[in-house]
C-alpha cells in the first residue's frame, strides 16, 4: 500500500446549508493531510452551493439533479481519485485522527477491504448525547451482517475503493437500507475489521430518511431477500435469514405498537416468532413492548 494513500471524502450534500460546514471542517481538521474532499449537491435549492464555494480549491464541488444520497455517493465514488473512501452525510462530522487512526488499520493488515467502528450521536447543536457501540465484528462477517443484529454508520467506515468498485456502488432502487445492502455485499468478498475507537458523530435529525420506519421496514425485507442467495446450499445463511426476519418484524411490531396499531403489532409479533423465537423473544423487546402497552393504556384512560 502506499504509504501516503489518498483519501477521497464524498459528502452528499441536500438543502444542507446549515450543517455542512460543520462536515467539511471536520475533514479539514483531520490529522492526516492526503486528503480530496468532493461535494455532491444532489438538487439542492437552498445556499448549500454558496457555503461549499467559500472553500475554493480545497472542495471539489459537483452538482446533479435530485436523485438521492445512494446515487450522489455512487457519483463520487465515479470521481474520486483516492484509494480509500470517506463516506460523510453533511449534517455529521468525523473526529480528527480518524483517517489517520483506521489507515493504521489497513497497514497493519493488508487484507483489510473495510475499517469501522463506534460512533457518537448528536443533537441539532452538536452535543453528544449517546454512544453507540458493538459491532459485527471483524474477519469474514457476512453472516453477522446478513442477520440484521448490527448497524454500521455510513461514515464510521474507511472502505477501499476498489472494493466497492468490484461490487457495484449503492442500490440507488433503494429508499432506505441502502448502507446495509452495501456492507453485505462488501463482505462477501472483502474483510472488516471493528476498531473499537468512536471516531464518528452522527447527527439525530427528524428530517433523517432513517426516520421513515414504513421505508425501512419495507427495504430491509428487499435486501434481505436480494442477499440471502450468496452462498447455495448456506445452513448459516438459512439461519441468518430467519433471524433477520424475525428481527425486521419484531422492529416494525415495536413500532406500531408505539402507535397504539394493535393488529399490526401482534400481526408483525407473530410472524417475528415463527421466524426466530430466540431472536423474538429477548429482555428488550418485552420490556419496551411493556413499557409502550402502559403508556396507552394510561393514555387512554386519561382521555377517557
Amino acid at each position: 500500500m502506499n504509504q501516503r494513500p489518498t483519501v477521497s471524502v464524498i459528502i452528499p450534500c441536500y438543502n444542507a446549508e446549515l450543517f455542512v460546514r460543520e462536515a467539511i471542517d471536520s475533514v479539514l481538521n483531520q490529522s492526516y493531510a492526503n486528503i480530496e474532499i468532493i461535494v455532491v449537491d444532489d438538487g439542492s435549492t437552498d445556499a448549500s452551493r454558496d457555503v461549499v464555494n467559500t472553500y475554493g480549491s480545497r472542495v471539489r464541488y459537483q452538482f446533479q439533479q435530485n436523485a438521492g444520497a445512494p446515487a450522489a455517493r455512487n457519483a463520487g465514488i465515479r470521481s474520486a481519485r483516492g484509494e480509500f473512501l470517506q463516506f460523510l452525510d453533511a449534517d455529521d462530522r468525523i473526529l480528527p485522527a480518524k483517517i489517520e487512526k483506521q489507515l493504521e488499520c489497513f497497514t497493519e493488515d493488508s487484507s483489510l477491504g473495510v475499517v469501522y467502528g463506534p460512533y457518537y450521536k448528536m443533537d441539532t447543536t452538536g452535543k453528544h448525547f449517546d454512544l453507540v457501540e458493538g459491532g459485527a465484528g471483524s474477519g469474514d462477517i457476512f453472516h453477522n451482517l446478513l442477520s440484521w443484529q448490527y448497524f454500521i454508520a455510513t461514515h464510521s467506515c474507511l472502505i477501499r475503493t476498489e472494493a466497492v468498485r468490484n461490487v457495484g456502488y449503492f442500490d440507488t432502487s433503494l429508499k432506505s437500507t441502502e448502507d446495509w445492502d452495501l456492507w453485505i455485499r462488501l463482505a462477501v468478498k472483502s474483510r472488516f475489521k471493528y476498531l473499537d475507537m468512536p471516531l464518528a458523530e452522527y447527527r439525530d435529525v427528524a428530517s433523517s430518511s432513517s426516520k421513515n420506519l414504513d421505508t425501512v421496514f419495507e427495504t430491509s425485507l428487499t435486501v434481505m431477500e436480494k442477499n440471502s442467495h450468496h452462498h447455495s446450499e448456506c445452513a448459516a445463511c438459512r439461519r441468518a435469514v430467519r433471524l433477520a426476519t424475525s428481527r425486521i418484524h419484531r422492529f416494525y411490531g415495536v413500532n406500531q405498537l408505539r402507535l397504539s396499531n394493535l393488529p399490526a403489532a401482534r400481526k408483525h409479533f407473530m410472524i417475528a416468532l415463527k421466524a426466530s423465537p430466540s431472536a423474538f423473544c429477548n429482555r428488550q423487546t418485552v420490556l419496551d413492548s411493556l413499557s409502550i402497552l402502559k403508556r396507552s393504556l394510561l393514555h387512554r384512560r386519561s382521555s377517557g
